[in-house]
């Protein structure tokens, strides 16, 4: 709802509202690619795209995105910090709150 647009203009509102609000996140993995690979995939396919994944800060030590080789597979993904993500939103979210407080005080 934040980044809403008129039919067929969501993703570049989602895109704008990205580089300009998540500056952090669009310099680690793009604002392209966390449209594609991860909200877009998550909310109309319900799951990332392959070779993309989320991961903890624990594991990430503070990094936004970093790449892991599974050993399994061989494959190399790319990992996005979950937890810096929410961290970020939520601070956003309440810089919101508070501007519209601050316009309603009398």
């Amino acid at each position: 709802g934040l980044a809403s647009g008129p039919k067929g203009g969501t993703r570049a509102a989602y895109v704008r509202y990205l580089k300009a609000h998540f500056p952090t996140l669009c310099s680690a993995v793009g604002a392209e690619t966390f449209y594609e690979r991860y909200r877009n995939a998550a909310v109309h396919e319900f799951s990332l795209k392959a070779g993309y994944a989320i991961g903890r800060d624990s594991g990430l030590k503070g990094a936004y995105t970093d790449t892991q080789l599974i050993s399994d597979t061989g494959e190399t993904i790319t990992l996005l910090n979950i937890d810096r993500l929410v961290s970020d939103f939520l601070s956003h979210v309440e810089g919101l709150l508070a501007r519209a407080k601050t316009r309603k005080a009398p």
